[in-house]
């Protein structure tokens, strides 16, 4: 199980994103995608639709509280590969620096992205 990151204005700005798969099987467990072995080292089902959730500012550099209720939502609506997006640590911090963060997630994200297709 992985859960999401925990920040702090001392530690610098790297993103240090993670992506953090959870299916039916593992509703309250986030499987840790690496960017090394993508979604062949884990339990990703190709075959079913995948939604991402990316978090916004987080000020205090703690995990959204809101994520896990949202991935349960979408788990018991229906059968799919939910990816909680975790950047915390760029989202830390003052707005503007996680504002000047965002192009580089987006960047990221991209690049997650096409490993998926």
């Amino acid at each position: 199980c992985t859960d999401f990151q925990t920040a702090n204005l001392l530690r610098g700005s790297k993103l240090k994103v993670q992506f953090l798969l959870f299916t039916s099987s593992s509703p309250t467990c986030g499987e840790l995608i690496l960017a090394d072995g993508g979604i062949r080292n884990c339990s990703f089902n190709s075959s079913l639709e995948t939604k991402i959730i990316i978090h916004g500012f987080r000020a205090l550099g703690t995990k959204p509280s809101w994520i896990e209720g949202l991935v349960h939502a979408i788990l018991d609506a229906s059968q799919v590969n939910v990816i909680a997006v975790d950047w915390v640590y760029g989202s830390t911090g003052t707005y503007a620096s996680a504002v000047e963060n965002v192009t580089q997630l987006a960047l990221s994200i991209s690049q997650f992205v096409s490993k998926l297709l």
